[in-house]
């Protein structure tokens, strides 16, 4: 309900709105409620401002451009909100962030280029670059014309490729056979500049598939970059790292990670790297399932008890008889 409507029948209306104005001001204060007249008077007289602060006085925004881009730039490479750094700009690649999805866009971008032919003039198994290739240095298209008997017997070594095929012509060298196929392969009009036409033809022909296949490559390599950069600002050493090191303090942390649920967070992390057709990467999960419950329900005002005892039944040793029988009792009495 208004108070400025009331107030303004008993004192003059300007008093009253100034009233209205201090009281949804004041409201504004989280836990005013919980304060009172005296000690909010007495704090606000001690408050400090930011006098002769000139450049913190002159700000427009809370956190200036120059400085976000310092920290981001020289410190942190993250992809949070903000350029904020996330678990995964850190030690995303086992959990597969970035790869996993690439890699499978990348295997379907390559089946379906298949499946249309596209790669046809790469795979074709009688005239495909890549098969002429393999027959090229298997020796296939490789003949030895004795010039000199020797000793030693001298050859030139030629390399025909046939007509009609990639890179197709005459190779000859008198040193080796590897060196007439190296010529196969590096000549002008030779089995590179093949494969080179060929392919600047299948991205021609498949701009927008091979340009999404380039992008992929392009995000892992930009990944694997980050990491390391990352790992680098932060000093881990994984050979220094000693292996299966205090493993209960995972345990016990577990629940407080689970709440971390931000893309890439912890939650996302652990959950990622669980082996979930074991049963002890299906507890990681359940515990962190039940870990975000229970905030949950206490948030809802319900009281969560879930600590498990850790005291258990132990056998107690005989140190022998530590107190009378009724006989031995009564033949102690003094009378």
């Amino acid at each position: 309900m208004s108070t400025y409507d009331p107030l303004r029948k008993i004192i003059p209306p300007d008093q009253a709105l100034a009233n209205k104005a201090l009281e949804a001001a004041l409201q504004q204060i989280k836990g005013i409620f919980n304060s009172n007249l005296t000690a909010l008077s007495t704090a606000t007289a001690g408050l400090e401002s930011n006098v002769g602060l000139d450049q913190i006085n002159a700000l427009t925004q809370p956190l200036p451009q120059d400085v976000i881009t310092y920290w981001t730039q020289q410190y942190v490479q993250g992809t949070g909100p903000n350029s904020t750094l996330r678990l995964v700009d850190v030690i995303g690649s086992p959990t597969g962030w970035i790869n996993t999805d690439a890699l499978n866009s990348t295997n379907n971008i390559i089946n379906a280029l298949v499946a249309s032919g596209a790669l046809n003039s790469l795979t074709n198994g009688t005239t495909g670059v890549y098969t002429v290739m393999e027959n090229c240095l298997n020796g296939v298209y490789t003949e030895a014309t004795e010039l000199s008997p020797g000793p030693p017997p001298v050859y030139d070594y030629t390399v025909t490729i046939p007509l009609g095929f990639p890179g197709a012509g005459i190779y000859s060298s008198g040193i080796s056979a590897e060196d007439a196929q190296s010529l196969a392969f590096s000549s002008a009009g030779g089995l590179n500049q093949a494969l080179q036409t060929a392919v600047a033809a299948i991205i021609s022909a498949n701009a927008t598939l091979c340009g999404q296949a380039n992008t992929n490559f392009n995000d892992m390599a930009e990944q694997l970059a980050r990491e390391n950069y990352n790992l680098a600002l932060t000093n881990i050493n994984f050979a220094t790292l000693i292996a299966n090191y205090d493993k209960t303090s995972l345990v016990t942390n577990l629940p407080q990670y689970a709440l971390d649920i931000q893309e890439g967070g912890a939650a996302y992390y652990f959950a990622s790297i669980a082996n979930t057709n074991a049963i002890g990467g299906q507890a990681v999960i359940s515990t962190m399932r039940e870990s975000r419950n229970k905030v949950l329900l206490q948030n809802s005002g319900i009281i969560v008890e879930s600590q498990v005892s850790n005291i258990t039944a132990v056998p107690i040793a005989d140190t022998g008889a530590t107190q009378y029988t009724t006989a031995q009792a009564t033949s102690q009495k003094v009378v």
